[in-house]
């Protein structure tokens, strides 16, 4: 989502012609900063469950890491987001 969201940011000044100031680059960096430390962190969880087994924590912690790198605090389920 960060992506999209840095992209349509761009999108937005490149269509009208005008250079990005500076403080909306520093947020787009901010914002792809944290989508890679959400995905560093998912992979993680699930890395976990695949070299030592599911268990509920290592579930609940993958579920948690998951809403995060959806920009979610909660998981939502898939049924629950439509």
């Amino acid at each position: 989502m960060a992506l999209r969201d840095v992209s349509l940011e761009m999108l937005r000044f490149h269509e009208a012609g005008e250079p990005a100031p500076p403080e909306a680059v520093r947020e787009w960096h901010r914002w792809i900063h944290n989508a890679h430390l959400a995905h560093n962190a998912l992979a993680h969880a699930c890395e976990e469950i695949v070299e030592n087994g599911a268990t509920s924590q290592r579930l609940k912690t993958m579920e948690l890491k998951l809403a995060h790198a959806m920009g979610q605090a909660t998981y939502w389920a898939r049924k629950d987001r439509w």
